[in-house]
């Protein structure tokens, strides 16, 4: 995976999943706040490879050649289903 992209609501807890996807996906940077637009979305070339990108933009983009976009609650499933049960 090349850019993962994590969107979502202010405080809908993107930023507790930085720790586990960065290790679920072996990213290797992550870009918070990121505003939706610059580095334009036409330009995931900008974003390094192996990055993990959170925003609060809205967006209507779920799948692109360069990223994978996850809406926070299928990112938090994802998280949920690799974890231990505690």
């Amino acid at each position: 995976m090349s850019v993962l992209i994590v969107y979502g609501e202010q405080g809908s807890g993107k930023s507790r999943l930085v720790e586990p996807l960065t290790r679920l996906y072996r990213l290797s940077y992550v870009v918070g706040e990121w505003d939706g637009r610059s580095p334009s979305v036409a330009d995931l070339d900008s974003i390094p490879g192996g990055c993990l990108v959170l925003t609060n933009a809205e967006t209507t983009v779920v799948e692109d050649g360069e990223a994978t976009w996850l809406h926070v609650d299928a990112a938090k499933d994802m998280v949920a289903k690799v974890r231990p049960a505690a």
